[in-house]
């Protein structure tokens, strides 16, 4: 029982009869599994392990033994978010913890059932359990065993948003006793959020947590040195000594590679990195992304080169034209990895396709990119870092997409004014589906363009302006003032304002000090039009941000003190501060006891009283409800002693 995945694909309809045990159903998917490779898979793969929270000095322990642990009947946790970064392994990892649990089935008596997200967008994914299964979801109830669901991708919903998976797909009712969930994610996604309350199921008891959160723990060096040994695609050239030598002469890279995919990025791209590596300048995770996008745009022009009469570095910038291309319609569209049909069309709309024949803008993206009617493009599609499944078209990687949109991005800011207001106005990173990962590849191209204009004294450049990059960022917020946005059609207001929120994002993502700008100009920020922007921890000391339109922005973490905020718009804003306890009544009162160990609450007309959960992350837990006054209660303490 397996929804389709980025290796095979098998949904409930491969079993044209549902099994009378669980036995042949274990048989049937351990058949699955053999023609699909799964055991080379494996081979493979390098054992994760995870922490319990996202910075690098929390205990790490294997991944595998918590999850199964998690799984045990005494483990009262219902659901397990497991946040990781981008290719850091969850898929592979869910998609062999499936195939674990059935070669473990005889001593566990639990039934795996995986679901891709990216298969459903918010609306959709809130059944996606009956998709998969159909009728027999109730013919897997009969079985009387327990069932793990593993939501594999949780960000990847297409279109973005969110959804409440256990309780939209009812998993709380008429399934077996046992029955959880695992759902992955990737952590800057779920930032601001009440991951309680958007993973948590919904019990009778709401202080009870039935949420158990882990991350994916970054690569140690004894695990980078177990991938680089048995790599899935070895250079025969490259020995396991000189990699190691590499990392250790650069550990800015050693610390970059620190997850499966980035390893693979670096295999792939180590000869070329030897020679990126010897700038004087940090080396960033664009530039290893970039490093690697130029090894395989040439070994494909290569490959191309000898049955075509155009030259490498012809075909070379005609595949990067067309990746980015290609990235940026998706992302103007809102498709975040892929493309499928007969759903929203997408089109060729990017500014630069002119080195390509431009297609009618009226036809599908699915019928330019798999036709033959246009020989550029079939040309270019061949080499680009591109692939089709089950008539879905996507990147290799979603992180290709991000580091395509950011490419394009960064191109526009050196076009004409009109130009860079089109191209970075097409989306606003901060809507859904979110792209924060667009914004930091972004973020290291302008700290690095900075620190290499520090060395060349020569530029002239406006004060706290660390690089004209900055300047060109500065301006396209500027341009959403409200005078300056006066008259404007609501469609050329809403691409002034999505450009201005995604310098803005970019910006202070990169430590600007919007209080040091606003020394030599105080006004700069008066009266920006910036719907969506990330401004978490932003560095806002006595700006003045009257008649601004901050509406929905993030705001975790910023530092407003003596900040002018009179007649500005914050409707929406996310302060990511969220009750950890919830009543039913309104809470009228609260006190702690002297030692701190013990709260009461008073709600509505009962007295609740907590104790904290030793070593459980601050979670407290009911120990009883004191009911029976007819009125409200408005105050509490605790006696003295």
């Amino acid at each position: 029982v397996t929804a389709a995945n980025t290796t095979a694909s098998a949904t409930s309809s491969t079993i044209p009869e549902f099994p009378q045990t669980a036995e042949d159903l274990r048989a049937i998917w351990l058949r699955f599994a053999k023609s699909n490779k799964l055991d080379q898979l494996e081979h493979f793969y390098v054992p994760l392990d995870c922490q319990k929270h996202s910075h690098g000095d929390s205990t790490c322990q294997p991944l595998n033994i918590t999850v199964m642990d998690f799984l045990a009947p005494n483990v009262t946790q219902r659901v397990m978010l497991l946040q990781g970064d981008a290719g850091s392994g969850k898929t592979l990892f869910t998609l062999l913890f499936e195939k674990w649990l059935w070669e473990q089935y005889e001593s566990r008596k639990i039934i795996p059932v995986r679901i891709e997200m990216r298969r459903y967008n918010a609306t959709t994914a809130g059944s996606c359990v009956t998709d998969v299964l159909g009728d027999k979801a109730s013919k897997l109830k009969e079985l009387g065993l327990p069932v793990v669901f593993i939501f594999d991708g949780y960000n990847e919903l297409a279109g973005g948003g969110f959804t409440k998976l256990w309780d939209a797909n009812q998993l709380g009712k008429n399934w077996p006793e046992g029955t959880k969930a695992i759902i992955t994610c990737r952590p800057e996604y779920l930032a601001g959020k009440s991951l309680e309350a958007l993973f948590g199921p919904d019990v009778p008891d709401p202080v009870a947590s039935q949420l158990e959160k882990w991350f994916v723990a970054p690569f140690t060096h004894k695990q980078i040195d177990a991938y680089l040994s048995n790599s899935q695609e070895p250079d025969a050239n490259v020995t396991l000594a000189e990699y190691t030598a590499f990392l250790k002469a650069n550990p800015e890279v050693r610390e970059l590679v620190s997850t499966p995919f980035l390893l693979k990025i670096f295999v792939g791209a180590f000869p070329r990195l030897k020679i990126a590596t010897t700038s004087s300048f940090s080396f960033t995770r664009n530039d290893l992304y970039q490093t690697f996008v130029e090894g395989w745009l040439q070994k494909q022009g290569e490959k191309l080169e000898k049955i075509t009469n155009l030259a490498l570095p012809e075909l070379s910038q005609k595949f990067a034209l067309f990746s980015r291309s290609f990235a940026f319609a998706m992302f103007k569209k809102g498709g975040y990895d892929q493309v499928r049909s007969p759903l929203e069309p997408l089109f060729l709309e990017i500014p630069g396709m002119s080195n390509l024949e431009t297609p009618d803008s009226h036809n599908d993206i699915l019928t330019i990119l798999l036709g033959t009617s246009d020989s550029n493009v079939v040309l270019a599609r061949q080499g680009s870092p591109l692939r089709l499944i089950n008539g879905s078209v996507s990147f290799l990687h979603p992180s290709f997409l991000e580091y395509f949109v950011a490419d394009g991005l960064w191109k526009a800011l050196q076009q004409s004014d009109d130009a860079v207001i089109e191209v970075w106005g097409a989306r606003c990173l901060g809507r859904d589906p979110k792209m924060p990962a667009v914004t930091a590849f972004l973020v290291d191209r302008l700290l690095k363009e900075a620190a290499e204009q520090r060395e060349n004294t020569s530029k002239d450049l406006p004060i706290n302006c660390r690089s004209q990059s900055d300047e060109r960022l500065l301006w396209l917020i500027k341009q959403s003032k409200r005078e300056r946005t006066a008259g404007a059609s609501s469609e050329r207001l809403t691409m002034i304002r999505n450009a201005a929120s995604n310098a803005l994002s970019v910006l202070n993502r990169s430590g600007f000090l919007f209080s040091l700008k606003a020394c030599s100009d105080p006004t700069f920020l008066q009266g920006i039009q910036v719907p969506h922007a990330d401004l978490s921890m932003a560095q806002m000391w006595a700006v003045d941000l009257a008649d601004a339109n901050l509406s929905n922005c993030s705001l975790v973490g910023v530092k407003l003190s003596g900040a002018n905020l009179s007649r500005c718009n914050m409707a929406g804003v996310e302060f990511g501060q969220w009750a950890m306890l919830k009543f039913d009544r309104g809470v009228n009162a609260v006190a702690l006891s002297r030692g701190g160990e013990r709260m009461a609450v008073a709600a509505g007309n009962a007295l609740h009283l907590l104790s904290r959960i030793p070593g459980n992350d601050g979670k407290w837990q009911r120990d009883r409800v004191l009911k029976g006054d007819v009125v409200a209660i408005n105050s509490v303490a605790w006696s003295p002693d």
